[in-house]
C-alpha cells in the first residue's frame, strides 16, 4: 500500500514516531488508526497569501526523537509544508500531513523503500517552486540550480544542516538547516515562505 501527501506518495511506513512527536491526542489517535493522511487538499493558489513551513534534515529518530515543540505553532499555521530529504522515519510525513498538504523528497538517508522523488517541482501561490535534496557544492549552485530549474522561482534544499537565503537575478535559493541537529552551526533553524501578490519571500527562524 501507497500513502498519498497531496501529490506525493510515499511507500509502506515502517514502525511509527507518533507517540514521540509534539502532536495533539486526538492526530496521534487518527493516525494510529489510519497509519497515514490519506487526503491533505490542494496547494493554495494565487488568490490568498499563502505560507509555506519548510524544514530539511530532521534525521529523526537517529538524531532526535521528535521535532522541537516550539515548531509547532509554525506547522498549526501554515498552508504548506515542505521537507527537503533525509526525514528517516517517514511516520513524520504523515503526522505533518494531518495539518496542511505535504511535499516532500527523498535524501540520501531515505531507505530504497521510500518512493519519493529526488526533485519536484509544483505551483505555490502562483510561484514556481522547486524541491531538491542536495544542490551540490557552494561553488556556481546559483548557476546549476537555474540550469536544473529554468522555470522556479524559489529552489529549496537542504544536505548541508547549514541555513541560507539568497535571492538574486530572480532566483531565490533557500535552505532551512535543521530544526534537530544543528552540527556546527550554532542554533536549530527552519524557514518560512511566503507569497504575496505572486511575489515569494522567505525568512529563516531560530529555534529556542
Amino acid at each position: 500500500m501507497q500513502y498519498s501527501y497531496g501529490r506525493v506518495e510515499l511507500g509502506h511506513l515502517h514502525g511509527s514516531s507518533f507517540a514521540d512527536l509534539p502532536f495533539p491526542k486526538k492526530v496521534r489517535e487518527r493516525n494510529r488508526g489510519q497509519r497515514a493522511v490519506r487526503s491533505v487538499g490542494k496547494i493554495p493558489d494565487g488568490s490568498v497569501s499563502p505560507v509555506a513551513l519548510v524544514i530539511a534534515d530532521t534525521h529523526i529518530p537517529r538524531r532526535a526523537k521528535r521535532l522541537p515543540k516550539a515548531l509547532l505553532p509554525h506547522i498549526e499555521r501554515a498552508d504548506l509544508i515542505l521537507h527537503a530529504g533525509d526525514f528517516m522515519d517517514p511516520a513524520l510525513l504523515g503526522e505533518l500531513a494531518a495539518y496542511a498538504p505535504v511535499r516532500a523528497v527523498k535524501g540520501n538517508v531515505d531507505g530504497p523503500d521510500v518512493n519519493l522523488p529526488e526533485m519536484l517541482e509544483f505551483e505555490f501561490g502562483g510561484v514556481r517552486i522547486a524541491l531538491i535534496h542536495d544542490s551540490g557544492p557552494k561553488k556556481d549552485r546559483r548557476t546549476r540550480m537555474r540550469r536544473r530549474f529554468p522555470e522556479a522561482r524559489v529552489v529549496v534544499f537542504g544536505h548541508s544542516h547549514i541555513p541560507l537565503l539568497e535571492d538574486e537575478d530572480g532566483l531565490l535559493l533557500l535552505n532551512p538547516g535543521s530544526p534537530t541537529d544543528r552540527r556546527r552551526q550554532l542554533e536549530h533553524t527552519f524557514a518560512l515562505l511566503r507569497v504575496e501578490e505572486r511575489e515569494a519571500r522567505a525568512e529563516i527562524k531560530v529555534l529556542p
